[in-house]
């Protein structure tokens, strides 16, 4: 089965993102993913 991918997923995104975070590529992308 492909249930692995349900939890490495979204560790590998929660990953890429912070260290996009930390490279400033988020930035503006950023508020327009968290909608307040």
């Amino acid at each position: 089965s492909q249930l692995w991918l349900y939890i490495v997923a979204p560790c590998l995104g929660a990953a890429a993102a912070g260290l996009a975070e930390r490279a400033g590529v988020i930035g503006a992308g950023e508020t327009v993913s968290q909608p307040a």
